[in-house]
């Protein structure tokens, strides 16, 4: 008997399998109308079945508490709206374990760090999940926002979530109305502005020239670069021999952009360089090294300079822009170096840059000259 539309279909695997029949439900439709459907397990958490009968149990079972089977879509619960956006947006927890490892992403599904920031967003309405999201006000969503403590990001993805969950419902007609960009945030500001590394940190970190951590501190400082791009530097994107590399991964300003090699950074990267690994920072078990180890030896490095609570690795990037900037380095360069978007149009199209300005201008830095230098950053 076929199927109603959008309910879903049984499918046997082949080879001789103890259990191979699984159930796949329709949680979305692409742009042409073509469904999107997804393998779903059972209330017991099962996937795979000895029988059809049972994937048609699962089947049955997973539309009638999922809204695609004698369901109207206007009684959705906050839960089901966003088990169905989160179905098609959200990376599985396969996908977002290899976009961990591999910094790639997936067609038409949300970045790790905001998928993972709507993720727990969406467990700060948990007192909502019962309620019909048609019959949800702006005072209910705006409440739980106030009466939750945390930094901008937190609060900003309370918002956001609630807004791509509107513009969801709207365009599956299941409410008429939204709120998402009517709700206020309040949120408390971070105890001050970032403050680049002093010249006598810098000098510090030389003095433990050839340890990892020294090692990776002095590269960012010396190339403003972000710590994941450097992590994920491909061996097969550096030119030792004219000493530069092709780095990025953040945004389009940011991805394939040459930095030339300030002199003194140039004997550490020989030292980590070996054409027969796939990335410059290599672990001994053969695995790239992953920015949660990293991170474990960064803090411990720091506390044992005393500097643990002083800056993070991402201050490496302020450093770097705030030097060249006291040096007078140009500011399309400086954009280019770090992969930042111009801000003026003309700037970016008729001004081209060569070679050997941005080299010029990554040579402007010299940290270990200014070592006795006294310099203190404002905090805001």
């Amino acid at each position: 008997m076929k199927r109603a539309n959008g309910t879903g279909t049984i499918v046997k695997l082949k080879g001789n399998r103890r259990k191979p029949w699984f159930a796949k439900a329709t949680v979305g439709y692409k742009e042409n109308g073509q469904p999107i459907q997804k393998a779903v397990c059972n209330e017991k958490g099962e996937k795979y079945f000895e029988s059809r009968p049972e994937a048609e149990e699962t089947l049955i079972w997973w539309n009638k508490n999922h809204g695609n089977l004698n369901v109207n879509k206007l009684t959705y619960t906050f839960k089901q709206l966003f088990d169905e956006w989160s179905e098609i947006f959200i990376p599985t927890k396969e996908e977002r374990k290899r976009m961990r490892k591999t910094h790639e992403t997936i067609k038409g599904k949300l970045g790790l760090s905001n998928s993972m920031g709507l993720l727990a967003a969406a467990k700060k309405f948990k007192s909502l999940y019962n309620r019909k999201y048609s019959s949800i006000k702006k005072n209910d969503f705006q409440q739980i926002i106030y009466s939750t403590d945390g930094k901008k990001t937190k609060i900003v993805d309370m918002r956001n979530l609630i807004m791509k969950l509107d513009d969801y419902a709207l365009g599956e007609d299941i409410i008429i109305k939204g709120y998402g960009s009517l709700l206020e945030v309040e949120y408390e500001e971070s105890d001050g502005q970032r403050a680049p590394y002093t010249y006598d940190t810098i000098e510090r970190i030389w003095q433990h020239e050839g340890e990892l951590i020294a090692d990776i501190q002095l590269i960012l400082l010396y190339t403003g670069m972000r710590i994941e791009e450097l992590l994920f530097l491909d061996t097969a994107s550096i030119n030792m021999e004219d000493e530069y590399w092709i780095c990025g991964l953040k945004t389009e300003a940011g991805k394939n952009r040459l930095i030339p090699l300030h002199h003194e950074i140039v004997p550490i990267v020989k030292r980590y360089f070996n054409k027969d690994n796939k990335y410059l920072f290599m672990m001994n078990n053969g695995k790239r090294l992953y920015y949660d180890k990293y991170r474990i030896m960064y803090v411990e490095f720091m506390d044992n300079l005393h500097l643990k609570d002083d800056y993070t690795t991402h201050e490496t990037r302020y450093t770097f822009r705030s030097e060249l900037d006291r040096m007078g380095a140009d500011d399309r360069c400086m954009d280019l170096l770090m992969g930042h978007q111009s801000g003026n149009a003309g700037n970016k199209v008729y001004n081209q840059k060569t070679f050997e300005e941005l080299k010029a201008t990554i040579e402007l830095i010299n940290y270990r000259k200014k070592k006795h230098e006294k310099i203190t950053y404002l905090r805001a």
